[in-house]
């Protein structure tokens, strides 16, 4: 193991903050002790120092990381300032704009997440029905699901990206055709 995992005291024991994978990638090979840097924090500065590890990882689902975003904005450190989207972009290395599109992906209905996790929508897509208020964030994706590209009228619904015969079928052909919706107050 080239790098030690992080770990913190608590009454039991240690908890393990960053190193999960090299510690269970440890425990397969067979040993029984790996290095490690023992480090005092609070449970709010360990959450960021989780959540920033996890996205530095390459292989992050977007809405992943908007929900790492999330959890920085609303668990900030005792007495401290409470964090800002531009103190969390400087911290991962990326613009405001960028953290703040991420963030609009935690506000998606549970179905539309579901189906952003699944492959079915874009992140764009899946950005631009976060945007919504809630119900008629629901009907937009009953649209796609039953509309002209819809489930229910093609012969399997396909996920983007996925190979095979015939035109990739997503809804994104579709949004210029939905019913009037309001977008979500910023």
């Amino acid at each position: 193991m080239q790098q030690p995992v992080l770990i913190r005291e608590n009454g039991a024991g240690y908890e393990l903050i960053v190193g999960e994978r090299r510690w269970r990638a440890s425990k397969l090979a067979g040993k029984t002790e790996i290095p490690a840097i023992v480090r005092p924090m609070s449970d709010a500065q360990a959450l960021e120092v989780m959540i920033l590890e996890n996205l530095q990882r390459q292989d992050v689902h977007p809405l992943e990381e908007a929900l790492g975003y999330k959890a920085l904005l609303d668990h900030p450190e005792p007495d401290k300032p409470k964090p800002t989207v531009e103190s969390i972009a400087g911290k991962v290395g990326k613009s405001a704009s960028y953290v703040y599109q991420r963030l609009k992906l935690a506000e998606l209905v549970p179905r539309a997440q579901k189906d952003f996790r699944e492959g079915y929508l874009t992140a764009a897509h899946a950005i631009d029905i976060a945007r919504l208020q809630p119900a008629d964030q629901r009907r937009a994706l009953e649209f796609c699901h039953t509309g002209p590209y819809g489930q229910r009228n093609s012969r399997r619904r396909r996920r983007i990206g996925s190979s095979g015969s015939g035109s990739r079928r997503t809804c994104s052909s579709t949004w210029t055709k939905l019913p009037s919706i309001s977008p979500m107050p910023s």
